[in-house]
């Protein structure tokens, strides 16, 4: 970014709502920094909308990478106005003594800690007026055969809370959105019946 630019970052935006948000904050005239694990995918994204005539390039970054994270935004440079930490997994419906510690400690750690670095780098390089949104879950209401998921959205909806309390003094809102159901690879896995049920 050149010096003095302002700009937004959206996290896990090379498909699904992630793209789709980064599509709309483009068409909306800001500058979008487009992250992803997947650096060719995020490209190809990216891509596809500067084709479009607007003004997205794509990153590579996992977000738990918390020296990944500064350096980026180091590099940006400019005013961050807006992240959107949209990035995270889910899994295969698993009944409650199938889930392992492994499996609950990698959903907490992306979905939350991967939440808390980005939002943590970022206040950094923002001013009075910037906007955190943390996309939850409906899941966060709870819900059968996912408590690891539910779990790590309730974690990012309440860390959402705290973060607004406190950093309304620094002038920047921070909201959370709990989509339900939409049709993304997430969601590649489940089965028909399950797809009916929800």
């Amino acid at each position: 970014m050149a010096d003095n630019a302002s700009y937004a970052v959206v996290t896990g935006a090379a498909r699904g709502i992630g793209l789709a948000v980064a599509e709309a904050l483009a068409r909306q005239g800001h500058a979008v920094i487009a992250l992803d694990l997947d650096p060719q995918s995020v490209e190809m994204a990216a891509a596809e909308l500067r084709g479009q005539g607007l003004n997205v390039r794509g990153e590579a970054l996992d977000i738990r990478d918390r020296d990944g994270a500064k350096a980026l935004f180091d590099r940006l440079g400019g005013e961050l106005r807006v992240l959107v930490n949209n990035a995270g997994v889910a899994s295969p419906l698993l009944g409650f003594e199938a889930i392992t510690a492994d499996a609950f400690a990698r959903m907490i750690d992306i979905n939350v800690r991967g939440t808390f670095v980005m939002a943590q780098e970022a206040v950094r390089h923002m001013r009075p007026g910037a906007s955190i949104v943390n996309v939850a879950s409906r899941g966060y209401l709870g819900g059968a055969g996912s408590s690891h998921y539910v779990a790590s959205k309730a974690a990012v909806v309440g860390l959402t809370r705290a973060m607004a309390v406190e950093l309304r003094w620094a002038g920047i809102r921070v909201n959370a959105v709990a989509p339900g159901m939409v049709q993304t690879r997430m969601i590649d896995d489940f089965t028909d019946d399950m797809r009916r049920a929800w």
